[in-house]
């Protein structure tokens, strides 16, 4: 009578696991680190988003500042467009590396990325700390 008890609790447990939706929400690693799970961008052209929430007044401008280019605030070729849609665009073509950025919105350096977290495309690999300064980090692969 006891292996047919151990199957029937092996089994419940079985199901109990399973088909468990999976979320792509941020890990805190601790020491000002947050990693995202599930996250894989291949080398290529990558397509950098920012939607703001539809009840904040919109930027007039929106750029991309990181170790790609100097931590330039407006660098040409580093503004974002901004479609009908609401949102701002900005395809960059990157090989395989890592990556660490902000965006720059008005002129003026997001300090915090991860408090934006909810609004940019695509989801970082992790944030790092450094000073008063949260940066968001890509990793792109191969």
């Amino acid at each position: 009578m006891k292996i047919p008890m151990v199957w029937l609790i092996l089994f419940l447990f079985l199901i109990s696991c399973g088909d468990k939706p999976v979320k792509d929400n941020p890990v805190p690693l601790g020491n000002g680190i947050v990693e995202f799970t599930m996250v894989s961008v291949s080398c290529g052209n990558i397509e950098f988003v920012y939607n703001p929430a539809w009840a904040e007044t919109p930027p007039d401008s929106v750029a991309f500042a990181g170790d790609i280019n100097k931590w330039a605030l407006s660098a040409e070729g580093y503004i974002f467009a901004h479609p009908d849609d609401g949102s701002y665009r900005l395809t960059l073509k990157l090989v395989p590396g890592t990556y660490k950025y902000y965006y720059v919105l008005n002129g003026i350096p997001v300090k915090d990325m991860a408090q934006i977290a909810g609004k940019i495309m695509p989801p970082p690999t992790r944030y790092i700390t450094n000073g008063d300064t949260v940066y968001a980090v890509l990793e792109v692969g191969e």
